[in-house]
């Protein structure tokens, strides 16, 4: 019972991980796809810059909702323990929304870096560490890339995304403050911490080309 569910809530999560909301407002909009505009990257900071304000908020929300979407139905529907079975089987529908979003079938599996999505799959998981994360990269990012174009954009994510994983392993060890619910800080099980893990090293890996190209080439404030 376990994997019939899991299959389909895994493909499922990749072929809605594949509908880029960046390549589709793009062409209705202006008539063009993202991907041969500005840094190619089709994502929120490249619609930002090419179609306004606006439409790049539209769609990091849709790339929020598109992470957040499919695992809080997994665990409604399928997968609603606490336990290492259930909450691997929600680990796994992230990863496959992220992987649809960097890889998208329905775009010739050239996809943007996932970060907005991961950011939707990662509150859902641990918010308040999550909070934590993005403050701390945040906070990075303004003391030490000051002079950087578009830091907040693509410096922070590139901050708080892998510095997540190291904010619970020391809040699990140190520290465990219940808000309400299952909803902690800290004090998190083994499986939690494996978990966001293998999400931060899918995110590291599937980006791993794009990341290394702008640092190499000293483009990194135009992607």
């Amino acid at each position: 019972m376990y994997f019939v569910c899991l299959i389909p809530f895994v493909a499922a999560a990749y072929l809605l991980g594949s509908v880029n909301p960046a390549i589709i407002i793009t062409r209705i909009i202006k008539g063009v796809d993202i991907r041969t505009l500005g840094s190619h990257n089709p994502g929120t900071s490249n619609v930002r810059r090419n179609l306004g304000m606006a439409w790049g908020a539209l769609v990091l929300i849709l790339d929020i909702a598109k992470g957040l979407i499919p695992v809080i139905l997994a665990e409604m529907t399928c997968f609603p323990g606490n336990n290492f079975p259930d909450f691997t089987a929600l680990v796994l529908t992230g990863m496959a929304v992220i992987t649809g979003h960097c890889k998208p079938v329905w775009h010739q599996f050239r996809g943007g870096g996932g970060l907005a999505t991961s950011i939707g799959i990662l509150l859902y998981f641990i918010p308040i560490e999550f909070f934590v994360s993005m403050l701390l990269g945040f906070i990075a990012t303004m003391v030490f890339f000051r002079k950087k174009t578009y830091r907040v954009g693509q410096i922070t994510p590139m901050i708080f995304i892998p510095l997540t994983p190291v904010i619970i392993l020391i809040t699990s060890f140190s520290v465990k403050i219940t808000i309400f619910g299952n909803l902690s800080f800290g004090g998190h099980e083994w499986f939690v911490l494996t978990g966001i893990l293998a999400i931060t090293l899918l995110i590291f890996f599937l980006n791993l080309s794009f990341v290394t190209r702008r640092i190499s080439t000293g483009d990194i404030h135009h992607s």
